[in-house]
């Protein structure tokens, strides 16, 4: 018989309180749509909560709202333009109108936008059409800093 081994799964941040600063994270965003115009990316209908990896010396998985997701984002402490701008990578659902590779973006300045998200975009590698359907965006988030007054990082509910 064989034996699998499954990464814990948390709701909201860390619901045991266990300090997970310095290690890596990636979010995982999944819409309905998105809509590029060279220097913006807008995830359209987003799903309201967005899974999560963390890279911690026990991996996890978690969920966090998205008003937590632009908390995360911030509480970087960094206010300089090259340590906001996220690593990540955008995954159409139609394979048709990206048929080489998957894009590399980096992203800058996230912001709610109807029934999503928008960004600042530079393409770094591969192509985007204008529009599209179904998409997933894996977000690089970096590396995680507890903010002590706030719920991220504490197991709360954002």
């Amino acid at each position: 018989m064989a034996t699998v081994t499954v990464a814990g799964v948390r709701r909201g941040w860390a619901t045991d309180h266990l300090s997970i600063d310095g290690s890596p994270i990636t979010v995982i965003q999944v819409a309905r749509g998105m809509e590029y115009d060279g220097t913006t990316l807008a995830l359209v209908d987003l799903a309201p909560t967005m899974p999560y990896v963390a890279l911690t010396a026990a991996p996890f998985l978690g969920h966090i709202a998205t008003g937590a997701f632009l908390d995360l984002w911030v509480s970087d402490g960094s206010a300089t333009e090259e340590r906001t701008a996220r690593p990540c990578v955008l995954s159409l659902a139609d394979a048709t109108l990206s048929p080489n590779s998957d894009a590399l973006l980096l992203l800058r300045h996230p912001r709610i936008h109807g029934t999503g998200l928008k960004y600042a975009v530079a393409l770094v590698g591969g192509s985007l059409p204008a529009s599209s359907g179904s998409c997933v965006l894996f977000v690089n988030a970096g590396t995680v800093r507890s903010d002590p007054g706030s719920a991220i990082g504490r197991g709360g509910e954002p």
